[in-house]
């Protein structure tokens, strides 16, 4: 037997000429042995077919054009491969798989149905492939075990549509693949991943609106990824990304191409974290980009372009480095460091931007550079032996910069007209400079 995966335009021309003639059939399969392979067909609708394979290279090929069918296949025993197709509407398709190798394709066309991948894999090597392209449609897939790299691949097309995926890959790598809408605009779908193990890898991809992602990945040297109208044509706004990882060496990313009033979060809070990499960026207006690391040697970077977006990074712990750029108008962003030798940098062009940076423990240090007009920029640093570098260059520029310790250092400079700056220290061996250069200036230096 071939082991093809029929297009769906194929299923329909060999089926449509009989499929309104039969309906409410059942077909039972069951095969023990080596070497299987099984066929069925079925037109029409409220048809059941079931496929039990038993024994080690086994291949079966299920198809059936209409609405409202069910096909169930279940094989154990190792080496297992199935190719089903369904064409219709408020179809159901279940699939129960176990032992050693299988090379698995579902492509389901039309609305409202549903497909389940249930996998028990004691070793070998295995792939599982599902399409479905129409509304409202779901795929939940468990995976459970392999000794080596496994993978799991959607795409859904279409809108209303709904995935989940868990695994544990404990035993091995496990990769996810994910595309929701693959040829245009697609809204309201939900896709979720979760995944168990070391070196486990979950991507995300989409384009559309009013959607929601989530990823949430447990163990070490994990790799998650959103990647959003990214090599389509398209903008994407409203929808709402997570990444959540719990572990140490584990990679986040999420890339909007463009788009406005998205919100994308990576949570990699767990406290024992280390060594853990949040990238974000973002292209549009609106947006809001959330960072949270807890743990030691965490990085968080974040570019954002565009006006009125939002970025806000969260770290506790030592020797973290959180990063922000934003290019455009109306931005804020917020930056928390708590515990000591972190390092913080902005980057802000544009004007009326705000940015606020909180450093609370020892040894930090913070580089801040804002360029445009009518921007505000707030900085402090609690603790000792820290030191802070901030640059604004533009009109009506407001500075606000304040340490409480022992041996600060704080070097503060503004160019242009009409700007305003204060600099406050507390404490006992500090140094404070602030330097202005332009035409109606106003400069507060406080020492206690």
């Amino acid at each position: 037997m071939k082991n093809l995966f029929l297009s769906t335009s194929t299923v329909a021309l060999i089926l449509g000429g009989s499929a309104a003639f039969a309906q409410s059939n059942e077909a039972y399969l069951e095969q023990t042995g080596s070497a299987l392979q099984s066929s069925q067909t079925q037109s029409g609708n409220v048809n059941i077919s079931t496929v039990v394979q038993t024994g080690i290279d086994a291949q079966a090929e299920l198809i059936q054009a209409g609405s409202e069918n069910n096909s169930t296949v279940i094989q154990t025993g190792g080496v297992s491969r199935s190719v089903v197709g369904q064409t219709g509407d408020r179809n159901t398709y279940t699939a129960n798989t176990g032992d050693n190798s299988w090379v698995r394709g579902v492509e389901q066309t039309g609305n409202d149905n549903t497909a389940e991948i249930y996998v028990v894999g004691n070793g070998g090597h295995w792939t599982t492939d599902l399409i479905q392209r129409g509304n409202a449609n779901l795929s939940f897939a468990s995976f459970t075990g392999g000794q080596s790299t496994n993978s799991y691949r959607l795409i859904q097309t279409g809108d209303r549509n709904d995935y989940s995926v868990t695994a544990d890959g404990s035993g091995g790598n496990f990769e996810q693949y994910a595309t929701q809408n693959d040829v245009g605009n697609s809204q309201d779908n939900v896709a979720t991943a979760m995944s168990v193990g070391d070196g486990q890898r979950s991507f995300q991809r989409l384009l559309g609106n009013f959607n929601n992602s989530t990823i949430n990945l447990s163990g070490s040297s994990n790799n998650a990824q959103h990647w959003i109208g990214y090599g389509y044509t398209g903008v994407s706004s409203f929808n709402t990304f997570t990444i959540t990882q719990a572990g140490t060496g584990d990679y986040a990313y999420t890339n909007l191409q463009e788009g406005d009033f998205n919100i994308a979060t990576i949570d990699q809070s767990d406290a024992g974290n280390v060594g853990n990499i949040a990238v974000q960026r973002m292209e549009g207006d609106t947006n809001v980009a959330l960072m949270t690391q807890a743990g030691t040697s965490n990085r968080a970077n974040s570019w954002q372009t565009g006006n009125l977006n939002n970025v806000n990074q969260a770290q506790t712990g030592d020797s973290n480095i959180s990063r922000s750029t934003q290019t455009g108008n109306s931005n804020i962003s917020v930056q928390t460091q708590l515990v000591s030798l972190n390092i913080a940098d902005l980057i802000q062009e544009g004007d009326e931007n705000s940015a606020t940076l909180t450093q609370n423990g020892s040894s930090n240090e913070a580089t801040q550079g804002q360029y445009g007009n009518l921007n505000i920029l707030t900085s402090t640093q609690l603790g000792s032996t820290s030191v802070y570098e901030v640059v604004q260059d533009g009109l009506a520029n407001n500075m606000t910069l304040s340490q409480i310790g022992v041996g600060l250092i704080a070097s503060a400079t503004q160019t242009g007209n009409n700007n305003v700056g204060t600099q406050t220290q507390m404490g006992a061996n500090n140094y404070a400079s602030l330097i202005q250069t332009g035409d109606n200036n106003i400069a507060t230096q406080i020492q206690n």
